[in-house]
């Protein structure tokens, strides 16, 4: 029905037929309007923030047609005190990139407690860039340390440019057809 947007300036909805499109800011009741983040969960938007906040959106039975209708905020908490540079919605759990203090990871209803999944897993970057999930693996691409591999039972593996990656810098790691795709400023390498 529409493309949603986490931009600096607030969150935007562009109607894919044709429709007016709609910001939201903290003039609308947005703790920041300096969205960083966004993933999709039914019915909901999880956004992150330049302050390392991550806000929860119902979006379920928005009318498009509206314009003074606006997302309902269902929860805001802070995972870090760094910008958050991704988001991914799976299994019940909300995980969160920071650019400064590795990877968090919360319970995805009710009120989100924290955890760090970092340095003492083998994360070697707290600068984190992005985030992908495959065959219950979780996969952080860093900036300078490249790809951190951590598996269901939390054991943690890397993979870097003297193993093969394209580049240790990851601007964007994607799960697709089986495999990790990691975007570097080299190129692209799959695993």
């Amino acid at each position: 029905e529409a493309l949603w947007v986490a931009t600096g300036g607030g969150l935007l909805r562009v109607p894919f037929d044709g429709g007016p499109d709609r910001w939201w800011t903290t003039f609308e009741g947005l703790p920041d309007h300096r969205l960083t983040a966004i993933a999709w969960s039914t019915g909901r938007l999880v956004v992150g923030t330049e302050a390392g906040t991550v806000v929860i959106l119902g979006i379920e039975g928005l009318d498009a047609e509206d314009l003074e209708a606006a997302p309902e905020i269902l929860s805001v908490s802070e995972v870090a005190a760094a910008r958050v540079s991704d988001l991914l919605v799976e299994g019940g759990r909300i995980y969160a990139a920071t650019w400064g203090e590795g990877v968090w990871s919360a319970a995805e209803g009710g009120p989100a407690t924290w955890r760090p999944l970092g340095p003492d897993r083998g994360l070697q970057s707290r600068q984190i860039t992005s985030l992908a999930l495959l065959d219950g693996e979780l996969v952080a691409g860093t900036a300078g340390a490249g790809l951190w591999v951590r598996s269901a039972d939390g054991k943690a593996r890397r993979y870097v440019e003297r193993g093969g990656l394209a580049h240790d810098f990851v601007l964007d790691v994607v799960a697709w057809e089986g495999a990790i795709w990691a975007a570097t400023p080299a190129g692209i390498s799959r695993y």
